[in-house]
């Protein structure tokens, strides 16, 4: 169902990328991510039948949804000519920060994208953060392969980026996910 989304997506000209995967670490578990021109323009294709129907179809096949909005902090990513296949894997990171931590993390992790998108092997790193609750923050990335996010996971450089974050979150959850829809305008 989330191919035939993902090719229908195309469809509508305010989306630029949608991704979906399912969880290497909870199989059976989905994430969907949509990247739109803007805010309004998400709010309007909400309205569409081709988005409404999709929505109940999928509600009829979950038991837990989820329907975050987020503000982008930023993203960098490859020009097309440089990305090729769509990505094998794709990283989703959720951190809910201290309360008197908010303020920072945006600068932090603006920091860690500019590192992490170094990276052999990673094709797009960008951050967001919650309208409805400005302590939750997501960052999501693509990945050329399994093997170049274990080389970056199992490096050194990985604490450069998790250890300063240890005083600054309530709580953090990293998902891997194995790519089951892909679509970019």
């Amino acid at each position: 169902m989330l191919k035939g989304i993902a090719s229908s997506y195309d469809e509508l000209p305010a989306l630029r990328h949608f991704a979906a995967g399912e969880s290497r670490t909870r199989p059976g578990s989905f994430l969907m991510f949509g990247k739109w021109t803007s805010e309004q323009a998400f709010l309007d294709a909400g309205r569409e039948p081709l988005m409404t129907g999709q929505r109940e179809a999928l509600m009829n096949l979950t038991t837990v949804k989820t329907r975050d909005l987020l503000w982008p902090l930023g993203h960098l990513e490859r020009p097309p000519e440089a990305r090729g296949a769509p990505p094998r894997v794709m990283v989703s990171t959720t951190m809910v920060a201290k309360k008197d931590k908010v303020e920072c993390l945006p600068a932090f992790l603006e920091n860690a994208r500019g590192q992490i998108f170094k990276w052999p092997g990673n094709r797009l790193i960008e951050n967001g953060q919650n309208f409805a609750g400005p302590d939750f923050f997501h960052g999501y990335g693509e990945w050329d392969s399994l093997e170049a996010l274990d080389a970056y996971m199992n490096s050194p450089e990985i604490n450069d980026f998790f250890e300063p974050l240890k005083g600054k979150l309530v709580s953090q959850t990293l998902d891997v996910l194995d790519v089951v829809a892909f679509a970019e305008d």
